[in-house]
């Protein structure tokens, strides 16, 4: 019985020291880079954010991206999105 104690005793120790990674889809304090199907490397990085009641809308960095063949916008949004919402029940959503 003893045994069984104390097992159960360092269960609970052990489990009280566990910890778990940030899966958050962006996270406004790094500058996230990713390599897409064709080996290009892009990025992601957040401007501003703003809090909007229980919701916390994030906006990406503009890019400079081709609009038309050959013609380039300087103030076209990042590829990720124009914003991005995470809502309070921790839904997700991309506006791009």
């Amino acid at each position: 019985m003893r045994t069984l104690i104390h097992i159960i005793l360092i269960f609970f120790l052990l489990i009280t020291n566990l910890s778990a990674q940030n899966y958050r889809t962006v996270n406004p304090e790094r500058t996230g880079f990713f390599i897409d199907e064709n080996d290009y490397i892009i990025s992601l990085r957040i401007d501003s954010v703003v809090v909007n009641g229980n919701d916390t809308i994030y906006y990406p960095f503009k890019n400079i991206q081709e609009i038309a063949e050959e013609c380039f916008s300087p103030y076209a949004p990042s590829w990720i999105g124009e914003k991005i919402i995470i809502k309070d029940n921790n839904y997700n959503v991309f506006f791009n």
